[in-house]
């Protein structure tokens, strides 16, 4: 044991030296190995604040964005829908314009066909009125006429003898072939 507190004391002394020759180097070293791991955890501390108020602001960001393209979306949809109900109004209104149209026509073609028909009788009544007219007069002059041939009996005997040489006329016709 003896021995081995000989060693240990000599290992004592070694490092005295060493810490005599190499303890301001040493203790520099330290220091400056201190420091360099100050700065860099400051430098990391502040990378990682940075990144974090990065990552925040896009997260920001990104959030903005999706609402923007949500309130965009919502307004499109709106305007579709409100279109889209624009055309279905249109459309309907356009079917009460057509079916009152309709009834319009329907109206003036029956408004047409009562006064065509008014017309047609009345141009039934005004022809039956000219024939029955035309009719009467025509009577009237073959009364007349015939009222001057009664009056007349030279007339009465000419017209017989006329009605004789027609009669033989047509007898001696007949008579005849179509050779002689």
């Amino acid at each position: 044991m003896h021995q081995h507190d000989g060693d240990s004391r000599g290992e004592d002394k070694i490092e005295r030296i060493r810490d005599i020759l190499f303890g301001a180097q040493a203790e520099d070293f330290e220091s400056r190995l201190n420091s360099l791991e100050e700065t860099l955890f400051r430098t990391l501390e502040s990378t990682r604040q940075q990144l974090s108020e990065r990552i925040e602001q896009l997260e920001r960001n990104l959030q903005d964005g999706l609402s923007a393209l949500r309130n965009s979306l919502d307004l499109q949809r709106e305007a579709q829908e409100k279109l889209a109900q624009d055309v279905e109004n249109r459309a309907a209104e356009d079917r009460r314009e057509s079916d009152r149209r309709i009834r319009e026509t329907e109206r003036k073609i029956e408004e047409l066909g009562s006064r065509f028909e008014g017309e047609l009788r009345d141009a039934k009544r005004e022809a039956e009125q000219r024939l029955n007219d035309g009719l009467a007069s025509l009577r009237d002059r073959s009364n007349q006429r015939m009222d001057e041939l009664k009056s007349s009996k030279a007339d009465r005997l000419r017209l017989a003898q006329l009605f004789a040489d027609a009669s033989e006329a047509l007898v001696g016709a007949g008579s005849k072939g179509p050779d002689d």
